[in-house]
């Protein structure tokens, strides 16, 4: 069991890319697939310094 609220347990898991599951339609055709997002390093708006600054 990890503590993620823990900067000791956190490691990599902060690093995390989300996907989302998508359907797209260009010139009449669908197709599916994912999406994947990601953000990382500063970001001063949010208060995040560097690489191990994380949303908590």
């Amino acid at each position: 069991m990890y503590d993620l609220g823990d900067p000791a347990d956190l490691g990599l898991a902060g690093y995390g890319v989300t996907d989302y599951a998508a359907r797209f339609t260009l010139d009449g055709e669908v197709g599916h697939g994912i999406f994947e997002h990601g953000s990382f390093g500063r970001h001063d708006p949010s208060g995040f310094a560097g690489f191990g600054s994380v949303a908590g």
